[in-house]
């Protein structure tokens, strides 16, 4: 196991700080560190950015940003979900979710109704921004109340799901950037055919740099799932190009039932098991092969809980999956430990078990429920190492309070 340092001390008690960093210019070493803090889950209650010139030695002072706005009848939550540097143009893009709740109490439903994304792009590393806007597919039939095909503000929802569902830039300049949709049925309703805590459809948003230096969208075919193998249907997908140009989407399931809307009262179906699934793409994202459950490259399924997973690109060529695995059937959520780095066969997609390597596990007397998730990694320009930033949830008397950790170790 790799020994952390802290990066980002809990402000208090009950706290969890979540984060990433990012380069933000092709030609120097200037990061940004972005950061949330929030002390019910799934609902951040502040947010920072702060950024380095110098590969993360020495960072500036942090800047606060919106994440709870105060509104008349309610409030808007601002989820910052990180920022990608597109090689092709050296344009720095960040992408967050905007909706608005009712109270300052997260619920689950009113987020699978509320949530849209919105970009913006800057071309001097984050410095200023050029453009601030919604994502809206274009043509004629899509505007800010229906942005995007199947998705209709205030009755369903698109966003991106945690901090390494990270966008790619395919050789002829498109940009990938994978999210969710909460479904509607018949009469236009947000539903959830599974019967866990949410449900989703994984898809990607296919953009391309337009004149004025903008992105114009357009949306992927989407993933559907049986919600009888996996009960949360697909989220929180991550992408990696594969050596044919094919694109490869790995994405967290569940299969887990609720047996009231308290997150942990939730039961496994029987023969059912927790796995990530996968799904390839032969046509620059635009259609997907089934999703089916994902394994080693000897043919074996390996259990995994519904959690978040990265795939990581190296400059040694080599294409890195980093997530949970575990030794024996999950339920829902559980467990997420240990956190595990491997290859993947960048021919056939499959992850190489000799290959897989534990970040970080459980320790003897912490508890049963403690989390190795929430996690974003990224490659050191000058030393080549991985570098990965997670709080450890669960460690310590009240399950959010969490320092947001830094890892670093070697790539295999």
């Amino acid at each position: 196991m790799i020994k952390p340092k802290l990066f980002i001390p809990s402000p208090e008690k009950g706290t969890g700080v979540f984060g990433a960093t990012y380069y933000c210019e092709n030609d120097s070493l200037r990061m940004e560190n972005l950061y949330n803090m929030a002390s019910q889950s799934d609902a951040p209650n502040l947010a920072f950015v702060r950024y380095s010139d110098d590969n993360g030695r020495h960072w500036g002072e942090p800047k606060e940003l919106e994440a709870l706005v105060q509104l008349e009848n309610g409030v808007k939550r601002i989820y910052h979900r990180g920022g990608y540097l597109d090689p092709a143009t050296g344009r720095y893009i960040t992408i967050r979710n905007e909706g608005v709740f009712s109270s300052e109490i997260f619920d689950a439903d009113i987020c699978m109704r509320s949530l849209q994304l919105y970009y913006k792009v800057s071309e001097d590393g984050g410095r200023s921004f050029i453009v601030d806007e919604p994502i809206i597919q274009k043509g004629v039939e899509f505007d800010s109340e229906h942005p995007l095909p199947g998705v209709w503000k205030g009755k369903n929802s698109v966003m991106l799901g945690d901090f390494s569902c990270r966008p790619v830039t395919l050789s002829d300049g498109t940009i990938l950037v994978p999210c969710q949709i909460s479904p509607v049925d018949s009469d236009g309703n947000y539903c959830n055919p599974g019967n866990g805590y949410t449900y989703h459809e994984a898809t990607v948003l296919i953009g391309k740099w337009s004149a004025d230096k903008k992105l114009e969208w357009e949306l992927s075919e989407t993933l559907r799932s049986n919600p009888k193998k996996s009960t949360r249907g697909l989220l929180e997908p991550t992408l990696g190009i594969l050596k044919d140009g094919s694109i490869i989407m790995i994405m967290r399931g569940s299969n887990e039932i609720m047996l009231s809307r308290n997150p942990d009262k939730a039961v496994a179906i029987s023969g059912l098991g927790g796995y990530k699934w996968y799904s390839i793409s032969r046509n620059g994202g635009r259609t997907w092969d089934e999703a089916e459950p994902w394994g080693y490259d000897n043919g074996e399924l390996f259990y995994s809980p519904s959690a978040c997973s990265e795939l990581l690109k190296h400059s040694n060529g080599k294409l890195y999956w980093i997530g949970n695995i575990s030794p024996t059937p999950t339920v829902g959520n559980a467990c997420r430990y240990p956190l595990l780095i491997g290859e993947v066969n960048i021919s056939t997609g499959k992850l190489i078990k000799k290959s897989c390597q534990i970040i970080d596990n459980r320790k003897p007397g912490e508890p049963e429920n403690m989390t190795l998730s929430n996690f974003c990694a990224c490659e050191d320009r000058e030393t080549g190492e991985i570098v990965l930033h997670m709080p450890r949830l669960g460690t310590k008397e009240i399950f959010l309070t969490a320092d947001l950790l830094e890892y670093r170790f070697e790539a295999l």
